[in-house]
């Protein structure tokens, strides 16, 4: 079925994100039947996660992953497709990131994995992470998922000193060996090569011993390592506490090499006696690698082998090799070094070989005193399959377009199918007629699979006309060729239709600035984007002011030109100071459609007066907070005044302080010239800490201000309070608390007047005074004494 393209908003609800009509992208209704599909996988080989929710190669700390997800339909590539890739973090954090594939069906996203800070735990980075990749077609929200593990790629797990018996020991005598067992792991899927440098110190940090053992291979898949090696101590090393410490590095240092992890060390102690003479024998398989882990049935397998001496010592010994436990070859090693390996590579004859799964084993004998055999044998697995036929097939042919002009790209997308039972690859050739399009690789295309390959051809030089598109992919050895080639049909390639238009492309200004008198040069670049030689006019303007036209005679097709235009703004009418708006206007051609790109505005000039000075001050005279104390989480209400010390009137925006913390910023707008305003802050007070805090004001300062000293006004403290919980008081109500006792004490005081009063009277009415003044103190009222 041919696809039709049309237009289609792309959503992606698992980011909430709603894309407006510049998203829209085209393509056609997927049926539910036919199958829309997204994988995601890393750049790591050959094991990046491709397939459905396969996991990927590990990651160490400093290295960028690069996450790629392939979104298909029926093998179809898609693109402009928004895909989400959610991370998950060992410590269930996560993030997003998203991309759109491009034409190939990929979206590519990266990121770097962080190295674990110092006091900060690695198990929030290290350990296993989930990718989970989200698309959505039509509704149908489709995902893949991969895990990759991050850690030291190869890590030192430990040191430890021992003696010839393999036994811990914590002290060595001087002028003899010591001994060292070092078990690391690798927890990539492949082998890592790794240096180990070990450094001996005595209690005086001098360097008594020192030794390499490089391009030790370190097998992967997390297996525990252990290697075993001594170092002397010389006789003139320190008594005491010795240490030593051990790094694994990706390679010599003069290599570029750098640390895979960091480094582990342990002590022991330095005596004068107890020296010992060490020796360790230890052999190893360290990888059995077939040729293929599936090949076909009647197929020779070339089978390498390599083997590794560990110890110490010069070894000899042999290596036996089993197909299915059936005794194959067997190589003899000779005197091979401390930590060196060799190679053996045999041939499986094809006569053993059967449908189905088969082991390949080798194996070391144990050497005397061997210390490790854990390691003397190594198991792979291949596959038999069935004799392989070839077959790859054409199956479809689809054009994005039936009718094209010349100089357009025409998409073409064609699908083949692997009909045989071995992995193919071959090129994939298009044509139009006879003439080739593209040639492209199509790699590891396996049996029973299909891939649609996208072809963009451009019709740049190519003749009006029917052309016939096929493609085809030849194979040697192909057992139905005739299915290598298949035709669509036909495209009709056309003169596109010529036209007239005119475009302005660029209006620049010599100046930004100018004074009144001053000329202002214009350059105007113009563009015939038509197929006709045209003569037009071009005219600038200042506002809606026109500045100058000039004429533009026989422009040819697709080409530009230059015109410069003199503003002399004296005598321009109505001039004055302030911004004017540039633009510049082609009048229209007989014939022309597209007007739109015939005006072209640039921007602004600013004309202004030489007779005047102009300046531009911005000052903050004070700052008034009408509290000094605040419960915190209540409205303080702030005046700050602020005045336009220059010349021409200004915006600005107004920042109020506490300490160095931003309280709020308001935007004062068009404060005349030498002219003040008072701005009130309503600042919710909310989250500010408890304490003193100092207020200050600051303008921030306007284009061309020059004194900048006076934008800073600073108050005293005010005294912030936690609100406290129940009923709140209000300030005025310890403004009034004094009144009740001034009221209490006054009437105390009138108390006391009147008492003072009443015993007067009584006094008076008994002491001498009523005798001189002839009362009768007996007598009830008092009468004078007659």
């Amino acid at each position: 079925m041919r696809f039709k393209l049309q237009k289609l908003a792309v959503t992606l609800t698992i980011l909430s994100i709603l894309f407006s009509t510049a998203t829209l992208r085209t393509f056609v209704a997927f049926p539910a039947s036919i199958p829309v599909e997204v994988d995601v996988f890393t750049q790591k080989q050959p094991y990046s996660g491709k397939g459905p929710n396969k996991p990927s190669d590990a990651f160490g700390p400093e290295e960028v992953v690069f996450l790629y997800a392939l979104v298909t339909y029926n093998e179809f590539p898609l693109d402009n497709m928004l895909v989400a890739f959610n991370v998950k973090t060992p410590n269930n954090a996560n993030f997003t990131i998203s991309a759109r594939t491009n034409i190939t069906g990929i979206a590519t996203v990266n990121f770097t994995i962080l190295t674990p800070p110092i006091n900060f735990s690695e198990n929030d980075i290290f350990g296993s992470w989930l990718v989970v990749g989200s698309v959505m077609v039509e509704n149908r929200v489709l995902q893949d998922s991969l895990t990759l593990k991050v850690d030291w790629i190869v890590k030192l797990l430990s040191v430890k000193t021992i003696d010839e018996n393999l036994a811990y020991r914590d002290y060595f005598g001087r002028g003899g060996d010591v001994g060292l067992e070092i078990t690391l792991r690798n927890i990539a899927m492949t082998l890592k090569n790794a240096t180990l440098a070990i450094v001996i110190q005595d209690e005086l940090n001098v360097v008594v011993g020192f030794s390499l053992i490089q391009n030790f291979a370190v097998q992967p898949n997390e297996k525990t390592v252990f290697l075993y090696c001594k170092n002397m101590l010389p006789v003139w090393t320190h008594v005491g506490t010795a240490k030593i410490f051990v790094t694994a590095l990706t390679a010599l240092v003069s290599d570029n090499g750098v640390p895979y992890c960091p480094g582990i060390s342990t002590e022991f102690s330095v005596k004068g006696t107890g020296t010992l003479k060490i020796d360790y024998h230890d052999t190893a398989v360290v990888a059995v690698l077939p040729s293929a882990n599936s090949i076909e049935l009647g197929q020779n397998l070339s089978v390498k082998t390599l083997v590794r001496n560990e110890g110490t010592d010069a070894e000899n010994f042999s290596v036996k090799t089993y197909f299915d436990d059936v005794p194959l070859r067997t190589f003899q090693v000779t005197e091979l070094s401390p930590y060196s390996a060799q190679t053996f590579e045999f041939t499986i004859d094809a006569s053993l070989l059967t449908f189905g799964n088969h082991t390949i084993k080798a194996l070391i004998p144990p050497v005397a005193d061997e210390a490790d055999l854990t390691d003397n044998e190594f198991v792979d697995v291949v596959r038999v399959e069935p004799k392989i036929f070839h077959d790859i097939a054409v199956t479809s042919v689809k054009i994005s377009n039936n009718n094209v002009y010349i100089g357009d790209t025409l998409q073409i997308n064609v699908t083949v199918v692997n009909k045989g039972n071995g992995t193919e690859t071959f090129d994939l050739n298009t044509y139009y007629n006879s003439s080739l399009i593209e040639s492209r690789l199509v790699e590891a295309l396996t049996p029973a699979n299909q891939m649609t390959v996208t072809f963009v051809w451009n019709t740049t030089g190519v003749d009006a006309g029917l052309y016939r598109i096929s493609a085809s992919a030849p194979l040697p050895k192909d057992t139905n060729p005739a299915n290598n080639n298949f035709t669509d049909g036909t495209v009709q390639i056309k003169t596109k239709p010529q036209t007239h238009d005119i475009a302005i492309l660029n209006v620049q200004p010599s100046t930004n600035t100018a004074n009144i008198g001053d000329t202002v040069n214009i350059s105007v670049t113009v563009e015939n984007l038509g197929d006709f030689t045209e003569t037009f006019n071009v005219t600038t303007f200042y506002n809606s002011s026109e500045i100058e036209t000039l004429p533009v005679n026989n422009l040819q097709p697709h080409t530009q030109t230059t015109l410069t235009f003199h503003w002399d703004t004296l005598d321009s009418q109505n001039i004055t100071t302030g911004n004017f708006v540039i633009s510049a206007s082609a009048t229209a051609v007989t014939g022309e459609q597209n007007l739109e790109n015939n005006h072209y505005v640039d921007g602004t000039v600013q004309i202004k007066n030489p007779t005047t000075t102009e300046t531009h001050d911005i000052a903050v005279l004070n700052i008034t907070p009408l509290s000094r104390l605040v419960y915190i989480g209540d409205i303080l209400v702030v005046n700050v005044t602020v005045k336009n010390e220059g010349t021409q009137t200004e915006s600005f925006n107004l920042v109020l302080r506490y300490d160095q913390e931003t309280a709020m910023t308001i935007q004062v707008n068009n404060l005349a010239a030498n002219t003040e305003r008072t701005i009130t802050f309503d600042w919710n007070t909310t989250g500010v800490p408890a304490g003193n805090h100092t207020l200050s004001a600051y303008a921030i300062p306007v284009p061309l201000e020059e004194n900048t000293s006076n934008n800073l006004a600073v108050d005293d403290t005010v005294k912030f309070i936690a609100a406290t919980k129940g009923l709140s008081v209000p300030d005025w109500f310890y403004w009034f608390l004094p009144l009740p006792l001034l009221l209490i004490l006054l009437a105390l005081i009138l108390v006391w007047l009147y008492k003072r009063k009443k015993e007067s009277k009584s006094s008076f009415y008994a002491g001498w005074t009523a005798w001189y003044y002839g009362y009768d103190p007996r007598s009830k009222p008092h009468k004078l004494k007659k």
